[in-house]
């Protein structure tokens, strides 16, 4: 493989990334440390540059090309090319094969062991290209955790012959602990739900069809097909679902409400759930209410700083009322519950009057109107 002679801090020097100066403190940095780590992801690590900045300049070092993940859909059948553990194990996901070549996006393009087992378990020639860790990290689990779910439907459907079975198996799934995993119907609820927290996705939509079961993710404000699936798991879908929210099994002629808390890395993440009967079945929405990967601190609204000085001041104001609006997911519950925190203090009653409670707010009285 040619390379360029030039490091990688003279490389992101040259393209004016960085300065001089800036890489002698790390330079520095490295040799205090024990020289374990290396230049570029002490940068990346202090904030002095990105990744994306890094690949680029390895790019020029290696002659090997750069892609941005985030513009390239993998296709799911690329799920079952590369052992998922070696992928993980070397921050390698494929992203395009051609007969016996397979072109891998890999966030350490020296090392030359992980493309060589990567060769031998897939008996392909690898044609690698430079990602970011972070993004390769987010495809793995894309990729992987959709297999994961095709795999459980289809154990699901293949121990099944005839839809009174499949209906036996929904009623057998629900009866399970929340906790239990080793039904292929649990385990495919499971990692629909855990997709949808590493995807920050605020709704699921589970919709049955004459001919398919579609799961949709309403990822900013837009739906995304997750997957579409057989009808026969439609019924074992809905039963787990009703079963985890604390719903009515049996009643399948009228609308439910239910609240799931699943809990994943450590964090319990609150869903809000609503069934509707449909012609195929129930159609079930599940809200994740708890805000992922954002504190409800009014800085991280998202508004310009001249109308974050406005809304400061409205919410610190002891009179009038303030009206917010906006489309669904739109962010209208996390800004008045940003509002709520704001004011919050022990010489201060609040009561919330809400349809329906969609976040349990510590310190506060909520109330969900009944009509």
């Amino acid at each position: 493989m040619r390379a360029s002679n030039l490091r990688i801090g003279q490389i992101l020097i040259n393209s004016g990334d960085i300065t001089e100066d800036q890489l002698d403190e790390v330079l520095t940095k490295q040799k205090t440390s024990g020289g374990n780590k290396r230049v570029a992801d002490i940068l990346i690590e202090d904030g002095i540059v990105t990744e994306q900045q890094v690949c680029k300049a390895l790019e020029k070092q290696l002659f090997i090309p750069y892609v941005d993940l985030d513009t390239i859909a993998i296709p799911e059948d690329l799920g079952g090319v590369i052992p998922e553990d070696l992928a993980q194990q070397h921050k390698v996901v494929p992203i395009e094969q051609e007969g016996r070549f397979l072109t891998v996006a890999i966030a350490d393009p020296l090392n030359y062991q992980g493309l060589k087992d990567i060769s031998i378990a897939t008996k392909m020639k690898i044609k690698p290209v430079i990602g970011e860790a972070t993004k390769i990290t987010t495809k793995l689990r894309e990729l992987y955790a959709a297999q994961k779910a095709i795999d459980d439907a289809k154990e699901f459907l293949e121990s099944k012959s005839g839809k009174s079975k499949a209906q036996q198996e929904a009623e057998e799934a629900a009866a399970q602990d929340a906790s239990a995993n080793d039904q292929p119907i649990i385990r495919f609820v499971n990692n629909m739900i855990e997709e949808a927290i590493f995807t920050k996705t605020s709704d699921i939509h589970i919709e049955p069809m004459e001919k398919c079961l579609r799961i949709r993710f309403r990822i900013d404000g837009k739906l995304t097909t997750y997957m579409e699936t057989a009808p026969e798991l439609i019924p074992s879908v809905t039963s787990r679902i009703k079963f985890i929210g604390n719903m009515n099994i049996a009643e399948k002629r009228i609308p439910q409400d239910g609240r799931i808390k699943y809990h994943l890395a450590g964090k319990d993440i609150d869903f809000r759930i609503s069934v509707l009967p449909s012609i195929f079945g129930e159609k079930i929405v599940m809200r994740i209410t708890t805000s992922l990967g954002m504190e409800l601190k009014k800085e991280n609204i998202g508004f310009l700083p001249e109308n974050l000085k406005k809304f400061d001041h409205l919410v610190k104001s002891n009179r009038g009322i303030i009206l917010v609006t906006g489309a669904t997911g739109s962010g209208k519950s996390t800004t008045l519950y940003t509002a709520l925190h704001e004011v919050m203090g022990e010489d201060i009653n609040i009561i919330t009057v809400e349809d329906p409670v969609e976040q349990i707010q510590p310190g506060i009285t909520q109330v969900q109107t009944n009509e």
